[in-house]
């Protein structure tokens, strides 16, 4: 008797951290995880609203300016979103710990880690998107 193993049960995701949901950050998220099956992308950001920064002076002149939630942009986007803030990065153990809105203080752990602020620490967004589509 002979056991099968789905090749969904044997194919490992590689996890993706994207730290801030800003322009850069946002399409980051959205685009590897759009191109990549494999791709497990996490963004974290401490605010569920996207900030345009264009519209900020729109804010500071009082207009009424519609607010956008990262969760309708994200919308049907294989991107899962963590509302917090990360107060420690461990590249040693590939770990963010992130003060979350909901559960308090947790780890995140990844096999990328894309800084949006800092820019993409060991590995560009082209070379994580082949390797997450690179089979095993």
């Amino acid at each position: 008797m002979s056991t099968s193993i789905s090749s969904t049960q044997t194919e490992s995701k590689t996890r993706v951290v994207v730290l801030g949901a800003g322009y850069s950050g946002l399409l980051a998220a959205i685009r590897l995880a759009g191109k990549s099956r494999k791709a497990e992308v996490t963004l974290i950001n401490p605010r569920d609203e996207f900030v345009e920064r264009v519209r900020l002076h729109q804010y500071a002149a009082n207009q009424n300016i519609r607010r956008k939630k990262l969760a309708d942009i994200l919308g049907s986007s294989k991107v899962s979103f963590v509302r917090g803030t990360a107060s420690a990065i461990d590249l040693n153990k590939k770990s963010v710990l992130v003060n979350d809105q909901d559960t308090g203080s947790r780890d995140v752990n990844y096999d990328y880690f894309y800084d949006s602020f800092k820019r993409a620490r060991g590995v560009s967004l082209d070379r994580a998107a082949s390797t997450c589509s690179a089979p095993r």
